[in-house]
């Protein structure tokens, strides 16, 4: 576990000098720059970290010996998308580790590159990117999380009103796994906010889709198996990994009108983190939906928190005490909101979230 808490404080204390008491572009730009050389390490060398490890690296190697188009066939479960950047780079190496690397470079590029166009606090969306097990969901569902990478360009088309690259984007997810595809409707859905009028309804509906989700359930386990599948049995994920996306979600809904003042792409943002946290607790019944939170939560997370911290400082300056003393409000504001995510952080790596603690490494195989 140590290397986690290590990478949590180099995130925290190397974002805190580079962007906060180094004040300049420069310090942003090294500062998000070593944060991805970083990340893009940990998801090359890490050695049977993580539930799908032993699929994707007989995957990769599988891919040499294949031709363009039977890449589909041959390999059952397998998007064209994923298998095509898999034959490529099999193409020139058979070190399995190398799509790791790939793969963990692109996610990479992704979250820092949001980070640095849209958080307001670098170093607490890296936070929070780590504290919410976002890092090991892209160390176990590389498929699903590149579409959720895709999808988080989608995004801005949403917002930007831009429905036919919206539809593009979809489906070039759709390509690397075939969950991206529920995102469709989302154009419309997402525009929706969730004020004191909707999000009683839009409640009311989640609870009724969760008594009835049965055939839900059926669906889209055969987008995810490919196959015909049966109503399960006991197949759902363990309900308290949940609770720290609800009480996220609880925050941000009671600073909801204050987030959007402060940007309005927060607007699009709650609501994502809204029906993630739906899928999130769906798969308390059926573990394959949960897995379509992803497609939601890297962008709302990342970004959310960090406004929301700016939002929860001015609340508290707005007391009587707080007023009296900004700069200590604020630290304390900022201590008390990494202490708990810090906790939550460590909850879920005590009940091996995804599979990916102990942390090992490539050099164990030599």
């Amino acid at each position: 576990m140590t290397i986690y808490f290590v990478l949590l404080g180099v995130a925290v204390l190397g974002g805190f000098g580079l962007c906060t008491v180094w004040k300049s572009r420069w310090g942003r730009v090294i500062y998000l720059g070593a944060i991805g050389l970083i990340f893009t390490v940990l998801a090359g060398v890490r050695y049977l970290t993580g539930y799908d490890y032993a699929l994707y690296w007989p995957t990769f190697t599988q891919t040499y010996n294949l031709d363009w188009f039977d890449l589909t066939p041959s390999l059952d479960r397998m998007e064209k998308g994923y298998l095509m950047v898999n034959k490529l780079f099999a193409n020139f190496t058979m070190e399995g580790c190398v799509i790791f690397f790939v793969f963990g470079a692109i996610y990479a590029a992704n979250v820092v590159w949001f980070i640095h166009r849209y958080s307001s606090n670098p170093w607490m969306s890296v936070a929070a990117f780590l504290c919410f097990g976002l890092l090991f969901n892209s160390f176990c569902f590389m498929r699903q999380y590149t579409a959720a990478m895709i999808l988080m360009w989608a995004l801005i088309d949403i917002k930007e009103n831009r429905p036919l690259r919206f539809l593009i984007l979809v489906l070039l997810a759709s390509s690397f796994h075939l969950s991206a595809l529920i995102f469709l409707p989302f154009y419309v859905i997402l525009k929706i906010p969730l004020n004191r009028v909707i999000l009683p309804f839009a409640v009311m509906g989640g609870i009724i889709f969760y008594a009835c989700s049965d055939e839900f359930y059926i669906i889209a386990a055969r987008l995810y198996y490919q196959r015909e599948v049966s109503s399960p049995e006991s197949l759902g994920v363990l309900p308290w990994p949940s609770l720290g996306f609800v009480a996220l979600l609880l925050i941000c809904l009671l600073w909801r009108s204050e987030l959007v003042k402060l940007n309005p792409f927060n607007n699009l943002l709650v609501n994502c983190l809204f029906y993630g946290t739906f899928f999130e607790l769906l798969g308390i019944k059926y573990h394959i939906i949960s897995r379509i939170a992803i497609l939601f939560m890297t962008p709302a997370i990342i970004l959310l928190v960090s406004d929301l911290a700016k939002v929860m400082t001015t609340a508290a300056q707005g007391t009587k005490y707080g007023g009296r003393y900004p700069y200590v409000t604020q630290a304390v504001v900022y201590v008390l909101l990494l202490l708990a995510m810090t906790g939550y952080y460590w909850f879920l790596m005590h009940t091996n979230y995804n599979g990916v603690v102990p942390y090992r490494t490539i050099a164990e195989m030599y």
